[in-house]
């Protein structure tokens, strides 16, 4: 085989190495799609190849040992492959039961009475969008965090739950675990997936606030309540608390200038990925007829 096989874990490499700063300067919809998508073709570009490389091993079994010399792998690198297999199969699954306890967790959310807007009787500070599969959803925030916000910051926040539900980032919330769950290595592209999911629905919160000022206080406020409070809410899923300085900074700094050549280059290492993919594939079907035929 190649060099192509071992392209989809160097794009993995990168992508995690370039993920934080580069999410910072993404235009936060558009480039949150676009490393989302990135993020699940590395991660399955990565368990293809590892599978293709483990197959290799078959030139141990004592009926092939003739066709040892046709396999141009070493059996070291084949059994690396084959434990990276192994270890993201067990991640996977993992990741797969959170993923569904998550959703058992929102299904029962969902099933309180009330409408698209829910106010619970705690005291402690909470606020969170909690979807649905039907492509609504409901925003749920505590008593304790209406009080420790103004009336133009709950505007504000309410507006930023809202654009969760609106652009669906628990898809790409849920993407980037399953791809971080692959791939170990993609667990910083899936913190910057959350968050983009998060600066969008700030710049969401911004369109309807209508101060970018307001935003961040509502942020800043909302995260300080939340760090003050002895235990945090029992009914939040988690999707919130995503790098609150930096999001501040964000906000407090002009209206963002979109940087179409990150997506671009985010965009090429994606296909980059694929076309190894596809030219690792070609390779070991060229390996096994050569079995086949000895």
């Amino acid at each position: 085989m190649t060099v192509a096989v071992y392209l989809p874990l160097l794009v993995s490499f990168v992508l995690a190495m370039s993920a934080r700063p580069v999410a910072k300067v993404l235009p936060p919809r558009a480039g949150l799609w676009t490393l989302t998508a990135a993020s699940m073709i590395a991660g399955a570009g990565t368990v293809w190849t590892s599978l293709l490389l483990g197959s290799l091993l078959v030139d141990d079994i004592p009926a092939l040992d003739a066709a040892e010399r046709l396999v141009p792998i070493d059996d070291t690198v084949s059994l690396a492959a084959a434990v990276l297999l192994a270890v993201g199969a067990v991640r996977s699954f993992l990741a797969v039961r959170r993923l569904l306890q998550a959703r058992r967790r929102l299904r029962r959310l969902s099933a309180m009475p009330g409408g698209d807007f829910l106010v619970v009787a705690d005291p402690r500070p909470d606020a969170f969008a909690v979807p649905s599969r039907t492509g609504g959803g409901r925003v749920v925030v505590t008593e304790g965090m209406l009080r420790a916000l103004d009336a133009g910051q709950r505007r504000a926040l309410i507006a930023h739950e809202r654009a969760h539900l609106r652009a669906r980032h628990s898809v790409a919330l849920s993407l980037g675990e399953l791809a971080a769950a692959m791939n170990p290595l993609l667990v910083p592209v899936r913190r910057a997936i959350g968050f983009l999911c998060e600066r969008d629905a700030d710049e969401d919160a911004v369109a309807v606030a209508g101060s970018r000022r307001l935003v961040a206080e509502a942020l800043a406020v909302a995260a300080l309540a939340r760090s003050t409070s002895a235990v945090a809410s029992p009914l939040a899923p988690g999707f919130h608390q995503v790098s609150v300085a930096d999001r501040v900074s964000a906000l407090l700094a002009p209206e963002p200038v979109t940087r179409g050549w990150h997506l671009w280059a985010v965009a090429a290492m994606t296909l980059l990925a694929v076309g190894a993919s596809f030219d690792a594939t070609r390779d070991f079907a060229s390996i096994v007829v050569m079995l086949v035929m000895h």
